[in-house]
């Protein structure tokens, strides 16, 4: 179990993350708000089809290799967190779900179908062969 931090609760001793409702609230809060910086910094837009709203849109490994480098880094906040100490290196992009799921399971997106991916190959519990 995930501990709270001593020095940011109000509640001064060291408890488990999930019963402090002040603590979730303030990591919320981060973590909303490192997901702003992260689409921010990428455009804030589908590189595909345009559309900016920040709960459709998600980075893409423009590599193909998101599950690898996922894998190692970890998803969600470290992931963003990782972008972030790296500078938010190239090599990504925004896409919102509908244009990175195309593109993942198609190798194109009918918005711009000349733009072709690889589509990897994956076993029957979803990971990459």
């Amino acid at each position: 179990m995930k501990k709270c931090s001593r020095a940011t609760c109000p509640r001064m001793v060291e408890h488990d993350l999930s019963e402090c409702s002040n603590c979730l609230d303030r990591l919320r809060r981060h973590h909303k708000k490192l997901r702003a910086e992260v689409l921010k910094a990428y455009g804030g837009k589908c590189k595909c089809c345009g559309i900016d709203i920040p709960e459709f849109l998600s980075v893409d490994h423009m590599n193909n290799d998101g599950t690898e480098h996922r894998n190692k880094v970890g998803r969600g906040h470290r992931f963003y967190n990782w972008l972030k100490r790296n500078d938010y290196p190239k090599g990504f992009q925004l896409l919102c779900n509908n244009c990175n799921q195309s593109l993942g399971n198609y190798g194109y997106c009918p918005h711009r179908p000349k733009i072709r991916r690889e589509v990897r190959k994956r076993n029957a519990t979803n990971r990459l062969r």
